[in-house]
């Protein structure tokens, strides 16, 4: 039996109006999440396992950029390659578009949207860092 969505829910994946609850990323949870369909809910659970997978290494790798640039601020060094982790953080933003503490705050719009806007961000920054590395 086809259980009716109570609210209009959106998918957790791409963002569209959830019509029924066949789809349930995390069903039993206190919130349960919903997907539109099957490509949507394999493609959501896809990104929950990549996720959890790679999660530790995006705030490594982001924690390296960030101590590269406090030092570099804290010791005042000037040269051209400076901005060099502006680049680091984009590039690193671009292909663990993760900033998000946990999947469901990717709810809003959906996990594809969101990643989109976000690798949209990351290339502003990546692009903002070749530009102060060609000036200086």
């Amino acid at each position: 039996m086809i259980e009716a969505v109570q609210a209009v829910e959106k998918c957790i994946y791409c963002g569209a109006p959830v019509l029924h609850s066949d789809y349930k990323l995390n069903p039993k949870a206190r919130k349960e999440f919903y997907c539109c369909t099957e490509d949507c809910l394999r493609a959501a659970k896809a990104f929950v396992l990549w996720d959890s997978k790679v999660r530790m290494r995006f705030y490594l790798l982001e924690l390296v950029f960030v101590a590269m640039n406090l030092i570099i601020l804290g010791f005042q060094w000037q040269s051209r390659w400076q901005h060099f982790p502006i680049i680091g953080m984009g590039a690193v933003l671009y292909f663990f578009p993760l900033p998000f503490s946990h999947y469901t705050s990717y709810q809003r719009y959906g996990i594809k949207k969101t990643q989109g806007m976000i690798q949209g961000i990351a290339l502003l920054m990546v692009l903002f860092g070749v530009l102060l590395v060609g000036f200086a």
